[in-house]
């Protein structure tokens, strides 16, 4: 798509009618009239046509602008009006009809279609219009701009185009007895992210080809409520761009932000070469109206690097920007205060905040353990909840504990291990004290090794019983676990931290007991009595920060 800079104006002049052919060829209604209103929408810059006052095009397409109208009714909302129009010159769109007073949502979709396209009669949620065929989006359901959908079929010829660029809008008007003029209305906007993948060497990326890129993307979009369905959809790309050091690229349905699933790419080469499929891993981030261009060494002869693809991703609005490396996060790396994470101590301007010990399949998420602990009771003595059933019994997760806790004690002043945890404020991030399953996971982490809850693999190891008192052997010091835990304190004493130690979790055992686990030696889990004061804690965070 070419970057255009001056706006395609929608204008939708809306009244009374009981059918979208009707009243077609009437005059161009005058401003006073009463049941009349003027509705002006644009596009933004990048959409119009550089140096004219022409609509945008795009070869072996034509631009098509829809309007609908829908009643309010939250049980029962109504199509009032449908109008598309095709083969527009000038600067504007003109939509011309009268309607009853009443609040509506009107709604707005522009899209290219083929040139040409056939149009025929079409009754779109019991309105009667005219519609012209669709060519990469679905339109003309019940639902209509409410249930916009891809045309499965046409999407592998959707891949490397700007034909499949396309706008929607939504504005509620309030019709009253007086005339309505050109209220201040949004400027339209995209439903989706553009995806764009780029090999990072030259020299590779002239051995390819062609690809097969194939990944699972939404299916639907709802113009009202600027929402992606449920639905999705394998796709696959078998088409490289043109573009330099271009694999590929896709327009891709989102919410206003989103994360897109893992990426399989295979590479076609000439005879005397042997490329090797690659996995994007899932987590690429995109967000709606940007750009997303992500870069990396995908294309190689040589077996990939056994620290996994790294990308760096671009997300501009506007599809322009400045780039950003984002690189997977892993057990390990040194979280920082400005929410990055990496393998070196950062400097007194970005300190390390914690260690990273559980990473989510997008690479970006999962949870950090502070560097520092306290020592102090799970419940105070003098109080009541030292001896009284408290209901935080959950094992697996920390932070509905800690809001069962504040819900009987707002600032946790009897609750001092709960309190240290939730006063803390590093890297702004919502810290918590840990439930049983959480101290395992981190204590797993510092041996190498992921929790699983039956049949283990290499680098796996089951869960353990968490009311078992003393004794057992859970890791011991077989194989390379000791080894592991130790540079995992290493780092934590390098990052200017305190090595592990037996940790009071979020969870009561009894009345008067809250389990523990010990995250030093062999994770043996046992209880303490709430009011000990010899236990210790610590605190852990979810990143990136909400």
């Amino acid at each position: 798509m070419k970057n255009y800079h001056l706006y395609l104006w929608i204008v939708a002049l809306v009244g009374l009618m009981t059918s979208c052919s009707q009243d077609e060829t009437d005059a161009l209604p005058t401003a006073t009239e009463s049941n009349r209103v003027t509705l002006t929408a644009s596009l933004p810059e990048d959409f119009a046509q550089i140096g004219t006052r022409a609509l945008p095009s795009a070869d072996g397409h034509q631009l098509r602008c829809i309007l609908e109208v829908w009643t309010q009714d939250p049980r029962s909302p109504t199509l009032k009006q449908r109008i598309e129009q095709v083969g527009l010159t000038g600067d504007n769109v003109v939509f011309d009809f009268k309607i009853e007073e009443g609040t509506y949502d009107c709604l707005f979709w522009a899209d290219f279609i083929a040139t040409g396209a056939t149009n025929e009669n079409a009754t779109i949620g019991g309105v009667t219009c005219t519609h012209y065929k669709d060519k990469f989006y679905t339109t003309n359901t019940d639902n209509g701009l409410k249930a916009v959908s891809l045309i499965e079929s046409a999407y592998a010829g959707g891949f490397n185009t700007d034909a499949r660029d396309a706008f929607f809008g939504h504005y509620e008007l309030k019709k009253k007895a007086a005339a309505v003029e050109n209220p201040s209305i949004n400027a339209l906007t995209r439903p989706f992210a553009k995806l764009t993948i780029k090999e990072k060497d030259a020299t590779n990326y002239g051995y390819c080809s062609g690809l097969t890129a194939t990944y699972e993307v939404p299916t639907t979009f709802n113009a009202l409520d600027g929402k992606v369905g449920s639905t999705t959809a394998q796709v696959t790309c078998n088409s490289k761009s043109t573009e330099s050091q271009t694999l590929f690229s896709d327009y891709i349905f989102t919410d206003a932000s989103s994360t897109l699933g893992s990426i399989a790419l295979t590479f076609t080469a000439a005879a005397d070469k042997e490329l090797l499929p690659v996995t994007i891993p899932a987590g690429i981030p995109l967000k709606r109206n940007y750009k997303t261009n992500a870069t990396g060494s995908l294309i190689s002869e040589k077996p990939a690097p056994t620290d996994g693809v790294k990308l760096t991703v671009t997300m501009n609005a506007g599809w322009t920007g400045t780039e950003e490396e984002i690189i997977p996060a892993k057990v390990g790396d040194y979280f920082y205060a400005d929410g990055t994470w990496g393998t070196a101590i950062n400097n007194i301007s970005n300190p390390c905040i914690g260690i990273v010990f559980e990473v989510n399949a997008d690479g970006r998420s999962g949870k950090i353990v502070s560097l520092d602990e306290t020592k102090v009771t799970w419940a105070t003595g003098e109080t009541t909840y030292a001896t009284t059933v408290t209901r935080a019994n959950n094992v697996a997760d920390g932070t509905a504990n800690m809001a069962i806790i504040k819900a009987l004690d707002d600032d946790y002043s009897d609750f001092p291990v709960f309190k240290w945890c939730a006063d803390k404020t590093e890297g702004g991030l919502a810290w918590y004290l840990p439930a049983p399953h959480e101290l395992q996971d981190l204590y797993a982490a510092t041996c190498g090794l992921k929790i699983v809850d039956a049949n283990p693999q290499d680098g796996e190891v089951v869960r353990w019983n968490i009311s078992t008192v003393g004794g057992g052997n859970y890791m011991g010091n077989s194989g390379n676990y000791e080894t592991q835990r130790t540079a995992f304190k290493e780092k934590i004493i390098a990052a200017g931290g305190t090595e592990f130690s037996l940790y009071f979790s979020s969870c009561e055992d009894s009345n008067t007991h809250a389990i523990t686990v010990e995250c030093y030696d062999m994770g043996v889990c046992g209880t303490s009595m709430k009011t000990d004061s010899y236990r210790k804690a610590r605190a852990i965070a979810k990143f990136p920060k909400p």
